[in-house]
């Protein structure tokens, strides 16, 4: 009997001994669990210009500056302005004021030869001749500036005004005193006086006392009688 109970004592007691065993391993087992489930990965090695992760190499975004620009597809949309129109070229004076008083005497002709006086042989004449007492006023046929006061050796006394659409007015054989203020560069308005009848026109001296009136537009000589208000005939 006695050897029955010693027995039955080891039995139980390897089995208690086998629970305790199998609680202490669980236990490892959860403790191991939990202690991989809370470590920190491990960081990769950071180089001086970029982060290495495993064998790609990321650019290190830190040092990149910031974009200051606005995309291309937020940029506002350009705009082209209206063209500006060209400014109107002013036309020229379509009338004069007869730039002194009295009648023709000579008309323009440039396609049949004119008879001279003083030269006894047939000539063109770029301009007319208006039969003028000397030292009569002679005006500015229109608003204009003065181009250029000059002594032709054939012409005698000459003066030029330039007007608006490329018109240009020459005045001959002027007496060689002029008005106060009449020099290169000055404006005139319509019907001012700018000079005196003369008689400095060497080549038209054996011809009554008159001014000679050309009209040039564009360059080309044109009858000026076609721009003229009111000239006695």
């Amino acid at each position: 009997m006695i050897q029955s109970q010693k027995n039955g004592l080891s039995g139980r007691t390897v089995y208690v001994i086998a629970l305790a065993v199998l609680l202490i391993l669980a236990t490892v087992v959860v403790f191991v669990s939990a202690r991989r489930d809370n470590k920190q990965p491990e960081q990769p090695p950071i180089s001086t210009d970029g982060v290495t992760q495993g064998t790609q190499r990321v650019p290190d975004t830190t040092r990149i500056p910031p974009v200051t620009t606005a995309p291309r597809d937020t940029d506002p949309p350009v705009t082209t302005a209206a063209p500006v129109a060209a400014e109107p070229v002013d036309a020229p004076p379509q009338s004069f004021v007869i730039p002194a008083h009295g009648s023709l005497s000579k008309s323009h002709s440039t396609d049949v030869l004119v008879y001279s006086l003083t030269m006894n042989d047939y000539r063109t004449h770029t301009g007319i001749d208006i039969a003028s007492t000397v030292g009569s006023a002679v005006f500015a046929a229109a608003d204009g500036k003065i181009k250029e006061i000059w002594e032709d050796p054939l012409m005698g006394n000459c003066m030029s005004i330039e007007h608006k659409g490329g018109m240009l007015t020459v005045y001959k054989n002027l007496s060689p005193d002029l008005p106060a203020g009449i020099v290169a560069g000055v404006s005139v308005g319509e019907g001012e006086i700018i000079a005196a009848v003369g008689e400095s026109a060497i080549i038209e001296s054996a011809d009554e006392s008159h001014l000679h009136f050309e009209v040039f537009l564009n360059g080309n000589a044109v009858d000026p009688a076609e721009y003229i208000k009111a000239l006695n005939s």
